[in-house]
Protein backbone atom coordinates (compact mmCIF):
# COMPACT_ATOMS: atom_id res chain seq x y z
CA UNK A 1 0.00 0.00 0.00
CA UNK A 2 1.38 3.26 -0.95
CA UNK A 3 1.95 5.99 1.15
CA UNK A 4 -1.08 8.08 -0.72
CA UNK A 5 -3.14 5.31 0.01
CA UNK A 6 -2.45 5.37 3.55
CA UNK A 7 -2.75 8.77 3.92
CA UNK A 8 -6.30 8.49 2.31
CA UNK A 9 -7.91 5.51 4.82
CA UNK A 10 -6.61 7.86 7.68
CA UNK A 11 -9.01 10.84 5.91
CA UNK A 12 -11.80 8.51 5.76
CA UNK A 13 -11.69 6.87 9.15
CA UNK A 14 -11.28 10.10 11.31
CA UNK A 15 -14.15 12.06 9.18
CA UNK A 16 -16.31 8.71 10.03
CA UNK A 17 -15.79 9.33 13.75
CA UNK A 18 -15.83 12.68 13.80
CA UNK A 19 -19.71 12.12 11.88
CA UNK A 20 -20.54 9.88 14.58
CA UNK A 21 -19.74 12.20 17.44
CA UNK A 22 -21.60 14.30 16.34
CA UNK A 23 -25.05 12.55 15.46
CA UNK A 24 -25.20 11.26 19.10
CA UNK A 25 -27.25 12.63 21.63
CA UNK A 26 -26.19 13.23 25.20
CA UNK A 27 -28.29 11.72 27.77
CA UNK A 28 -30.95 14.01 29.85
CA UNK A 29 -29.65 15.64 32.66
CA UNK A 30 -31.89 14.31 35.67
CA UNK A 31 -33.71 16.64 37.46
CA UNK A 32 -34.57 16.48 41.44
CA UNK A 33 -39.16 16.58 41.69
CA UNK A 34 -38.30 18.70 44.72
CA UNK A 35 -36.97 21.65 42.69
CA UNK A 36 -39.20 24.29 41.39
CA UNK A 37 -38.55 25.58 38.03
CA UNK A 38 -37.20 29.06 37.87
CA UNK A 39 -39.31 31.53 35.44
CA UNK A 40 -36.90 33.11 32.96
CA UNK A 41 -38.04 36.52 33.50
CA UNK A 42 -37.56 36.12 37.60
CA UNK A 43 -35.75 38.19 39.42
CA UNK A 44 -34.24 37.83 42.72
CA UNK A 45 -36.17 40.71 44.42
CA UNK A 46 -38.30 39.24 48.22
CA UNK A 47 -42.15 39.30 47.78
CA UNK A 48 -43.65 42.24 48.29
CA UNK A 49 -45.98 42.18 51.68
CA UNK A 50 -49.34 42.16 51.22
CA UNK A 51 -50.00 43.67 54.66
CA UNK A 52 -50.79 47.49 54.31
CA UNK A 53 -48.68 49.81 55.67
CA UNK A 54 -51.06 51.41 58.45
CA UNK A 55 -51.22 48.00 59.74
CA UNK A 56 -47.49 47.38 60.54
CA UNK A 57 -47.13 50.93 61.83
CA UNK A 58 -49.49 50.46 64.02
CA UNK A 59 -48.34 46.81 65.18
CA UNK A 60 -44.86 48.70 65.82
CA UNK A 61 -44.14 49.17 69.46
CA UNK A 62 -44.17 52.38 71.13
CA UNK A 63 -41.01 53.10 73.48
CA UNK A 64 -42.54 54.85 76.67
CA UNK A 65 -41.28 58.34 77.52
CA UNK A 66 -37.87 58.27 80.21
CA UNK A 67 -39.36 60.15 83.46
CA UNK A 68 -37.08 63.00 84.51
CA UNK A 69 -36.45 62.18 88.14
CA UNK A 70 -38.15 65.15 90.66
CA UNK A 71 -34.93 66.70 92.30
CA UNK A 72 -34.75 65.74 95.98
CA UNK A 73 -34.31 69.19 98.23
CA UNK A 74 -30.77 69.29 99.88
CA UNK A 75 -31.78 69.95 103.30
CA UNK A 76 -28.86 72.60 104.79
CA UNK A 77 -27.43 70.48 107.55
CA UNK A 78 -27.59 71.64 111.02
CA UNK A 79 -24.73 72.89 112.51
CA UNK A 80 -24.13 70.90 116.19
CA UNK A 81 -23.82 73.08 118.77
CA UNK A 82 -20.33 72.71 120.82
CA UNK A 83 -21.26 70.96 123.71
CA UNK A 84 -20.55 72.77 126.61
CA UNK A 85 -18.45 71.65 129.29
CA UNK A 86 -19.68 71.19 132.87
CA UNK A 87 -18.24 73.82 135.24
CA UNK A 88 -15.55 72.74 137.60
CA UNK A 89 -17.01 72.53 141.27
CA UNK A 90 -15.67 75.46 142.01
CA UNK A 91 -17.34 77.93 139.91
CA UNK A 92 -20.73 76.23 141.04
CA UNK A 93 -22.91 78.30 143.21
CA UNK A 94 -22.19 78.01 147.23
CA UNK A 95 -21.59 79.54 150.15
CA UNK A 96 -18.21 81.56 150.10
CA UNK A 97 -16.23 80.75 153.73
CA UNK A 98 -13.16 82.70 152.61
CA UNK A 99 -12.01 84.87 149.37
CA UNK A 100 -9.00 86.42 149.19
CA UNK A 101 -7.21 88.27 146.61
CA UNK A 102 -4.53 89.99 148.55
CA UNK A 103 -5.09 93.50 147.13
CA UNK A 104 -3.74 94.81 150.20
CA UNK A 105 -1.49 92.45 152.12
CA UNK A 106 -1.70 89.09 153.45
CA UNK A 107 -2.92 89.44 156.80
CA UNK A 108 -5.63 86.74 156.27
CA UNK A 109 -3.08 84.19 155.65
CA UNK A 110 -0.08 82.46 157.94
CA UNK A 111 2.85 81.31 157.18
CA UNK A 112 4.07 77.89 158.69
CA UNK A 113 7.20 77.37 156.76
CA UNK A 114 9.62 79.62 154.48
CA UNK A 115 8.67 83.23 154.09
CA UNK A 116 5.37 84.80 152.63
CA UNK A 117 5.08 88.40 151.90
CA UNK A 118 2.85 90.61 149.74
CA UNK A 119 4.14 91.83 145.86
CA UNK A 120 2.52 94.30 143.46
CA UNK A 121 5.23 92.96 140.74
CA UNK A 122 3.38 89.65 140.49
CA UNK A 123 -0.59 89.34 140.46
CA UNK A 124 -3.28 87.60 138.62
CA UNK A 125 -5.71 90.58 139.63
CA UNK A 126 -4.02 93.49 139.98
CA UNK A 127 -2.99 94.93 142.37
CA UNK A 128 -1.01 92.26 144.16
CA UNK A 129 -0.61 88.85 145.11
CA UNK A 130 1.33 86.77 147.78
CA UNK A 131 4.70 85.75 147.82
CA UNK A 132 6.11 82.34 149.30
CA UNK A 133 9.58 81.55 149.91
CA UNK A 134 11.21 77.94 150.44
CA UNK A 135 13.67 77.48 153.07
CA UNK A 136 15.22 74.28 154.40
CA UNK A 137 13.81 74.00 158.18
CA UNK A 138 16.05 72.72 161.13
CA UNK A 139 16.29 68.84 160.37
CA UNK A 140 14.39 68.94 157.16
CA UNK A 141 16.39 67.33 153.85
CA UNK A 142 15.11 69.81 151.79
CA UNK A 143 13.28 73.46 150.69
CA UNK A 144 10.16 73.88 151.23
CA UNK A 145 7.35 76.21 151.89
CA UNK A 146 3.92 76.14 153.52
CA UNK A 147 0.74 78.97 153.81
CA UNK A 148 -2.38 78.51 154.32
CA UNK A 149 -5.59 80.05 156.50
CA UNK A 150 -7.55 78.72 159.08
CA UNK A 151 -11.84 79.02 158.84
CA UNK A 152 -13.74 78.40 161.37
CA UNK A 153 -16.99 76.64 160.78
CA UNK A 154 -18.82 77.13 164.46
CA UNK A 155 -22.51 75.52 163.53
CA UNK A 156 -22.76 77.03 160.12
CA UNK A 157 -22.85 73.56 158.63
CA UNK A 158 -26.04 72.84 159.40
CA UNK A 159 -27.45 75.90 157.42
CA UNK A 160 -25.66 74.30 154.63
CA UNK A 161 -27.15 71.11 153.16
CA UNK A 162 -25.11 69.39 150.32
CA UNK A 163 -26.93 66.66 148.35
CA UNK A 164 -28.14 63.72 150.15
CA UNK A 165 -26.99 65.31 153.30
CA UNK A 166 -23.26 65.11 152.17
CA UNK A 167 -21.42 68.69 152.64
CA UNK A 168 -18.07 68.90 150.29
CA UNK A 169 -15.61 71.92 150.21
CA UNK A 170 -13.97 73.06 146.90
CA UNK A 171 -10.79 75.31 147.69
CA UNK A 172 -9.33 77.23 144.75
CA UNK A 173 -6.15 79.10 143.73
CA UNK A 174 -4.23 80.89 140.95
CA UNK A 175 -0.45 79.96 141.47
CA UNK A 176 2.55 80.89 139.65
CA UNK A 177 5.93 79.17 140.15
CA UNK A 178 9.24 79.92 139.22
CA UNK A 179 11.78 77.71 137.84
CA UNK A 180 13.68 76.86 141.05
CA UNK A 181 10.08 75.33 141.89
CA UNK A 182 9.93 71.60 141.48
CA UNK A 183 6.34 70.88 142.52
CA UNK A 184 3.46 72.30 144.32
CA UNK A 185 -0.29 70.80 145.93
CA UNK A 186 -2.81 72.05 147.58
CA UNK A 187 -3.95 70.65 150.65
CA UNK A 188 -7.59 71.04 152.97
CA UNK A 189 -7.57 69.66 156.45
CA UNK A 190 -10.57 69.02 158.40
CA UNK A 191 -10.35 69.47 162.06
CA UNK A 192 -12.52 68.42 165.12
CA UNK A 193 -11.61 71.55 167.30
CA UNK A 194 -11.48 75.06 166.00
CA UNK A 195 -8.97 76.90 165.26
CA UNK A 196 -7.44 73.99 163.33
CA UNK A 197 -6.76 72.17 166.56
CA UNK A 198 -7.40 68.73 167.24
CA UNK A 199 -7.29 66.15 165.32
CA UNK A 200 -7.74 65.87 161.18
CA UNK A 201 -8.46 64.57 158.25
CA UNK A 202 -8.31 65.33 154.51
CA UNK A 203 -10.56 63.81 151.55
CA UNK A 204 -9.56 66.03 148.88
CA UNK A 205 -7.38 64.61 145.92
CA UNK A 206 -3.87 65.93 144.66
CA UNK A 207 -3.79 69.26 143.04
CA UNK A 208 -0.84 71.51 142.03
CA UNK A 209 1.21 72.59 139.38
CA UNK A 210 5.28 71.92 138.36
CA UNK A 211 7.87 74.57 137.71
CA UNK A 212 7.85 77.21 136.02
CA UNK A 213 4.47 77.67 135.12
CA UNK A 214 2.43 80.76 134.67
CA UNK A 215 -0.57 81.55 136.25
CA UNK A 216 -2.61 78.59 136.72
CA UNK A 217 -5.91 77.83 138.04
CA UNK A 218 -5.74 74.41 140.88
CA UNK A 219 -8.59 73.37 142.44
CA UNK A 220 -9.37 70.71 144.89
CA UNK A 221 -12.33 69.70 146.45
CA UNK A 222 -13.18 67.07 149.35
CA UNK A 223 -16.44 65.86 151.56
CA UNK A 224 -16.37 67.31 155.20
CA UNK A 225 -17.15 65.13 157.97
CA UNK A 226 -19.80 66.10 160.36
CA UNK A 227 -17.50 66.33 163.35
CA UNK A 228 -15.65 68.86 161.65
CA UNK A 229 -15.29 72.47 163.33
CA UNK A 230 -12.67 74.21 161.39
CA UNK A 231 -10.90 73.72 157.81
CA UNK A 232 -7.14 74.43 157.38
CA UNK A 233 -6.83 75.42 153.73
CA UNK A 234 -2.93 74.77 152.57
CA UNK A 235 -0.51 75.44 149.66
CA UNK A 236 2.85 73.83 149.39
CA UNK A 237 5.61 74.20 147.59
CA UNK A 238 9.34 72.05 147.31
CA UNK A 239 11.69 73.77 145.99
CA UNK A 240 15.88 73.55 144.58
CA UNK A 241 16.69 76.56 147.01
CA UNK A 242 15.84 79.27 149.69
CA UNK A 243 14.90 81.51 147.03
CA UNK A 244 12.47 79.38 144.55
CA UNK A 245 9.25 81.55 144.34
CA UNK A 246 5.12 80.61 144.62
CA UNK A 247 3.12 83.09 143.58
CA UNK A 248 -0.58 83.10 145.55
CA UNK A 249 -3.76 84.56 144.12
CA UNK A 250 -7.58 84.68 144.35
CA UNK A 251 -8.03 82.49 146.51
CA UNK A 252 -11.97 80.86 147.18
CA UNK A 253 -13.21 78.46 149.44
CA UNK A 254 -16.88 77.37 149.43
CA UNK A 255 -19.62 74.95 150.54
CA UNK A 256 -21.35 73.63 147.08
CA UNK A 257 -24.95 73.55 147.34
CA UNK A 258 -25.28 75.84 149.55
CA UNK A 259 -28.20 78.27 149.76
CA UNK A 260 -26.50 80.68 152.00
CA UNK A 261 -23.74 83.27 151.08
CA UNK A 262 -21.28 84.41 153.84
CA UNK A 263 -18.02 85.63 154.20
CA UNK A 264 -15.40 84.58 156.80
CA UNK A 265 -12.32 86.69 157.41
Amino acid sequence: MSACVKVMVLVTIALALVTGCAGTTPPPTPVSPSATPIPLNATSAPPTSTVPRAAILATKPTLAPTATPTPTATTRPTNTPTPTGTLPASRMPGQVLHKNSFESGISQWQQRVGTLNHTTSEYHTAPGAAKMTTAKPDGFGGYSGTSGHCIDLGGELEIRPGAGGQKRVTFEVYLKTAESIMATNLGVYFHTAQGCKGTFTTDTSPAGIGKGQDWTLVSTAGAIPDTTKSIDIVVHAMGMNNSAAVYIDDVQVYVSGATQSAVKP
